[in-house]
């Protein structure tokens, strides 16, 4: 037989060795070892997904309008997101935004500092910044965009916005035109290819794609965004108007906390707090009511035992109901056969303070903040523990401010920058230098020491030893050493010729009264 026949054939039966097996030792009641605890079968986790893990964008895209629309839910009608929403705008962006410091160095001398050309772009941005200038609907100065927009990064968990360029906004060419993030539609997802084309006709290049809205090229850069002409629910009336307006990515600002990398939207930052916030509402709501209840100390009429309803009188006997309004400290003469039950709830219960804490330690927890400034709620807590807290969500708040910094103001910044200088509202500075002229750095506001007198000796002790600088200290606190300095120099020429004021002597001790002795 040759050699094909014998392999077109059944080839010859041959015994394998038996192979040796392991026998694992069987220790009854416990895991198998080097294994995930959380991915065992277990019958408490049955309602936790046991599949492959979903792509990030298709969960984001079924989620979103109903997070949304619940998030500000709760922005409208919850006092404890509420608040944290109004702690947002006051920590991360302030009462006077962000300051911008030019670092222009001279280009004769580059360890020196061009004063003039910071003095210039720093007193156009605080112009354009000006109300009715930086903004297209003339209403918000840009500190009140910008504690709008944070306000909209953690309500809707994300913001958007629109470049305005043209003589028609102001003399820097240059606006801004904040976008409801609705206009975006979740729904607008498109697959890549050179065939792919969008819902009102718009053909895609190669390799593109649309996920949610945003315009995607193949490395997920934004390329685009396709907006809604009008938002979903609006009662503006719009005909002969197609459905999407593509506008460049250029031309859009949008931010949002990204959590996967190939994330397109953002998401509610009450995502994990929803159901909590909502269902306490209603369940303090419930308390409450029953308080009041329970306050009024309400009663019942019925018929007395053995009493003859014949013995009522016939015109409470035919109202079928005695209604009474209670009044304080009075009791009445009931009629005959009539006796009371009371209705005495005991609301709130005891445990009502305490249940309601938890709850709102996770919805904390969920928005990055310690319960006891979400909560409002101090007590019992020690000046260290409080000091701890306050810290801590100080990082938080820095953390935040640098977002905005890097994802916000520079980019924004370098735009605006070459509006103007275009527009030559820079009082002459050349275009072409746009790189010498580009070197911000935006400083967020700051907090007063939390033990004044323990840190400054300490910011003292650490400038002597140099590990630590004037320029960064007040930083730190929100201010700009340049201009720190520029007031002291001020303070110092409009004091000059006035005697010094030397500091009050304190007062003598009160000699001690003497002491009567005791008869």
């Amino acid at each position: 037989m040759g050699i094909r026949s014998w392999f077109r054939g059944a080839a010859p039966a041959v015994e394998a060795a038996p192979k040796r097996q392991r026998v694992e030792p069987k220790l009854s009641g416990l895991p198998p070892r080097r294994q995930y605890l959380g991915a065992a079968p277990p019958r408490l986790l049955a309602d936790l997904p046991a599949g492959a893990a979903a792509a990030p964008n298709r969960d984001i895209r079924q989620a979103l309008p109903v997070l949304r629309a619940r998030s500000r839910w709760l922005a409208q009608n919850d006092g404890f997101s509420k608040g944290f929403l109004r702690m947002l705008r006051r920590n991360v962006v302030g009462p006077q935004g962000f300051t911008l410091q030019m670092r222009v160095k001279d280009e004769r001398d580059p360890k020196k500092q061009d004063e003039a050309a910071n003095d210039r772009i720093e007193a156009a941005w605080g112009e354009w910044s000006r109300k009715g200038v930086c903004e297209a609907t003339g209403r918000l100065s840009f500190t009140m965009l910008h504690q709008q927009l944070v306000t909209g990064l953690a309500r809707d968990g994300e913001y958007l916005l629109r470049k305005l360029r043209g003589a028609r906004w102001n003399r820097f060419g240059f606006a801004l035109q904040v976008l409801d993030p609705s206009l975006l539609d979740e729904n607008l997802t498109v697959g890549g290819g050179a065939a792919s084309a969008t819902a009102y006709g718009y053909r895609m290049p190669a390799g593109h794609m649309i996920r949610m809205g945003v315009e995607l090229d193949g490395f997920q850069r934004p390329v685009a965004y396709h907006l809604r002409t009008n938002l979903p629910g609006d009662d503006v009336y719009r005909a002969a108007e197609r459905m999407y307006v593509r506008v460049p990515a250029a031309d859009i600002i949008h931010c949002f906390l990204s959590d996967w990398p190939d994330q397109a939207r953002g998401v509610p930052w009450f995502d994990a707090a929803v159901r909590r916030l909502a269902m306490l509402d209603g369940y303090s709501e419930s308390e409450l009511v029953a308080a009041r209840v329970s306050a009024d100390k309400m009663g019942f009429y019925k018929y007395a035992q053995g009493a003859d309803p014949d013995d009522v009188p016939a015109d409470l006997r035919d109202q079928a109901g005695l209604v009474q309004q209670s009044e304080a400290g009075s009791w009445e003469l009931l009629p005959p056969g009539i006796d009371v039950t009371t209705f005495d709830p005991q609301h709130p219960n005891q445990a009502f303070k305490d249940f309601v804490a938890a709850q709102l330690r996770g919805a904390a927890a969920c928005v990055g903040v310690s319960y006891n400034s979400f909560a409002n709620d101090a007590a019992g807590m020690n000046y260290s523990a409080l000091r701890s807290t306050e810290l801590e969500d100080r990082d938080e708040w820095e953390t935040l401010q640098g977002n905005e910094i890097d994802g916000f103001l520079l980019p924004l910044f370098e735009d605006w920058l070459k509006a103007a200088l275009i527009s030559d509202a820079l009082g002459g500075l050349p275009p072409g230098k746009f790189w010498k002229f580009h070197a911000p750095a935006f400083i967020g506001r700051g907090w007063d020491w939390v033990d004044p007198q323990n840190e400054v000796a300490a910011a003292k002790e650490a400038i002597a030893l140099g590990i630590d600088s004037r320029t960064s200290i007040v930083a730190r606190r929100g201010g700009d050493f340049s201009a720190k300095v520029a007031d002291l120099k001020r303070e110092q020429i409009e004091m000059e010729g006035l005697p010094v004021m030397q500091p009050s002597a304190p007062a003598p001790p009160r000699p001690a009264e003497p002491v009567t002795p005791a008869t």
